[in-house]
């Protein structure tokens, strides 16, 4: 390592013989993609082992780095990062592998990054042939607890893989540290994701997206806000219906789209995230939800069928009528569905679009009716 190296001149001492400590102030650090501001390093050297005591307005903590195969040791009070975009990689930036990566153990008790509040963070890297393993990764938030063990190996950028679990005890709370729009309240939420990517794990590898992840969020309430950026998986159509719903179903939910629970599952391909089988069930409404999202893209292109509960009244507003036909998915609804609602489908609705202006439409007509019919079909199966 760096410890072994010499003067300039042929044959000359260690470094660490000719420096045994140094103070160096710096404006923005780049290690690996990742940028820090503002910070004040003192470097201590001894023979095997240099010690980096690091401060700033962000962060405050220190690093060992030893001369051999022992990993590296960070342990840090306070850290705020902000990740190379996509433009500044393709300005020339050296992409990074996981070969560079070290073996690590690592702490940071209050971690900052881009716009999220993390929390406490603890975990350990371990070297393998042509890359890093994450032996084991815990996240104590305000709002949340996350555990995830992965693996980011191959050659040139390689390809990534992890698995874990998020719990929340308050939703909207945990969608706000994590820098998304608060969609949702809720008193419990679970997310279980099983992912993998090509290249560094870094938002530049959204594109290339696999896998599963299962949500589940209970006793809470859709909130009825403007569209913004920042939604998050299935919940970014969950998001755009209330408004449209007080039209059709204001007897309902004239206090707000209310439930008992949601759950669903993402299969990810490609940088998009499909379901068939998010299902919201509230005191009044059900709703079923399938489709595709677009993390890559920011789009949207589902179809959501809204179903009264038995023994709850519904408005004149909420039946079906004769009109056009907008979006031909609503014929195959009830087939793709794995969980038939329990209550009568009153409105069939398409949401297509951006993540930042989504279109929500009412859909009419025989292609309506077709759907309701074999809703009603399966249910009495």
């Amino acid at each position: 390592g760096w410890l072994a190296l010499r003067s300039a001149a042929s044959g000359g001492p260690p470094l660490s013989q000719m420096l045994h400590e140094a103070s160096i102030s710096v404006g923005e650090l780049d290690f690996h993609g990742l940028a820090f501001h503002d910070l004040d390093l003192a470097l201590g050297v001894e023979p095997q082992v240099l010690r980096v005591d690091v401060d700033g307005p962000d962060t405050h903590g220190h690093l060992i780095i030893p001369g051999g195969p022992t990993p590296w040791q960070f342990d840090f009070d306070r850290m705020k990062i902000e990740s190379r975009t996509e433009t500044q990689d393709a300005a020339g930036a050296a992409p990074v592998g996981p070969g560079s990566i070290p073996a690590l153990e690592f702490r940071v008790a209050d971690l900052s990054w881009n716009a999220m509040q993390i929390g406490s963070v603890q975990g350990s890297l371990s070297r393998i042939a042509d890359g890093v393993t994450l032996d084991r990764l815990k996240i104590h938030g305000a709002s949340f607890d996350l555990e995830s063990t992965g693996r980011w190996s191959g050659p040139d950028g390689g390809a990534g893989h992890a698995e874990g679990v998020l719990l929340s005890h308050d939703v909207q709370k945990t969608l706000a540290q994590f820098g998304y729009a608060e969609v949702m309240q809720g008193k419990a939420g679970r997310l279980d994701f099983d992912l993998t990517w090509r290249g560094m794990p870094s938002q530049a590898a959204i594109p290339s997206l696999d896998g599963k992840i299962r949500i589940e969020a209970s006793k809470g309430q859709i909130l009825d806000i403007n569209p913004g950026a920042g939604r998050v998986f299935g919940l970014a159509s969950l998001a755009s219906l209330p408004r449209r719903l007080t039209l059709d179903f204001s007897d309902l939910i004239s206090k707000g789209l209310a439930y008992d629970v949601i759950r669903g599952s993402f299969e990810l391909r490609d940088g998009n995230a499909y379901t068939n089988n998010m299902l919201l069930e509230g005191p009044a409404l059900e709703i079923g939800l399938i489709g595709r999202v677009g993390l890559a893209a920011r789009d949207l292109d589902q179809t959501a069928a809204v179903a009264g509960k038995m023994g709850v009244t519904l408005p004149l507003a909420s039946t079906l009528a004769a009109g056009p036909v907008v979006g031909a998915a609503v014929l195959v609804f009830s087939q793709l569905f794995k969980q038939p609602l329990k209550g009568l489908v009153r409105g069939y609705y398409h949401i297509s679009g951006s993540w930042d202006n989504p279109q929500v439409v009412r859909l009419r007509g025989e292609a309506a009716s077709e759907a309701q019919r074999e809703s009603q079909a399966e249910q009495k199966q």
